[in-house]
């Protein structure tokens, strides 16, 4: 009888200490568990906050190339307005040569 009371009481802390081991199993992986919930939060403000910056670089530059394009052709408006007279002037001036080098006319 004596035995059995002592084997009862074995097998009652070897359950008791296994009991304690899940338990401390248990808490360890809710600990992880957490732990990497947290992780994948803070990765998914990380992505948004990524995008976030991407689209404002995409519009960023957007508007760079649309400035860039709107002062161009504010240049190549005033180089045209610069050039035309001169190019008007020039055809002028081939007019007259060519007037002039037609044969029979008299030009003093």
């Amino acid at each position: 009888m004596q035995d059995q009371l002592m084997d009862a009481e074995r097998r009652y802390e070897d359950t008791k200490d296994a009991l304690e081991l899940e338990k401390r199993k248990t808490r360890d992986e809710i600990r992880k568990r957490n732990q990497a919930e947290s992780r994948v939060v803070e990765l998914e403000e990380k992505v948004k906050s990524s995008e976030r910056e991407i689209e404002e670089t995409k519009e960023a530059r957007a508007k760079d190339a649309q400035d860039l394009l709107a002062n161009a052709r504010e240049r190549l408006e005033i180089l045209h307005t610069e050039v035309s007279p001169d190019i008007a002037n020039w055809w002028r001036h081939v007019d007259y040569l060519a007037i002039r080098d037609v044969p029979g006319r008299n030009t003093k």
